[in-house]
């Protein structure tokens, strides 16, 4: 319970116009990979069903839409309108092409990207996960009592279930990939500079020879029964 409310009274940074890079490459690429996704997923609905969906390629100019304000208006701005086209995507999709093909799984990345912001309040990260779990839900529900739109070949199944896949684990992995090595790099930058730090802490300004609190820190090793590791560290 101490570790929620310490989640829950956790200070944010003030939103601006600019978000760490990170978070605006990995939103970025992501954008461009739904902009191909929804691409695919139009021909291959006028595969199965002989007609133009004009609502998938109104997302994939919605996708564009979101890349071009990314540089020019508020990261943050674009974030919600990525967010708030997946939602609707989702819903359409449920209702005009059926549950089964697993473009629900979308709202996955949406909620990383969501908890990866750091401008958002974790009461609003937590409010967003309820309420993607409170809509799926609910669309699940529904799509038990609707037919399905589209009537697909066992084959053309297949491949509409790889691509929704393919779309989810790319913009997953983009995620992954970017924030975590933004984290580690953090982390080392962080290593190092305490190493640094440590190291003329120890040592004399002006000769470069272990300081009396270096020395201390030797005698302290021998005392706590490790001679050989402050042996080799007297030396070095």
């Amino acid at each position: 319970m101490k570790q929620i409310m310490d989640y829950l009274h956790q200070k944010v940074p003030r939103a601006g116009r600019s978000f760490p890079a990170y978070y605006h490459r990995a939103l970025s690429t992501s954008v461009v990979g739904m902009v191909i996704y929804y691409l695919a997923v139009g021909v291959m609905l006028f595969a199965a069903g002989r007609r133009v969906e004009w609502v998938v390629l109104l997302m994939a100019a919605g996708m564009l839409g979101c890349r071009y304000s990314l540089g020019r208006v508020n990261v943050r701005l674009s974030f919600y309108a990525f967010e708030a086209l997946i939602v609707f995507w989702v819903g359409w999709h449920t209702q005009h092409v059926g549950w089964d093909y697993g473009a629900q799984h979308l709202l996955i990345p949406m909620l990383t990207f969501c908890f990866f912001n750091i401008y958002e309040p974790p009461a609003v990260k937590l409010a967003t996960f309820f309420g993607v779990l409170a809509y799926r839900t609910v669309l699940f529900a529904y799509a038990q009592h609707i037919p399905t739109g589209y009537v697909m070949s066992p084959t053309m199944t297949v491949a509409y279930q790889t691509l929704n896949t393919l779309a989810v684990f790319n913009t997953l992995g983009i995620c992954y990939v970017t924030f975590s090595s933004s984290i580690q790099e953090s982390e080392r930058q962080l290593l190092l500079n305490n190493q640094e730090l440590h190291k003329e802490a120890g040592t004399d300004a002006l000769t470069q020879l272990p300081n009396r609190r270096a020395l201390l820190e030797v005698v302290s090793r021998f005392r706590t029964e490790q001679p050989t590791e402050a042996f080799s560290i007297a030396i070095a």
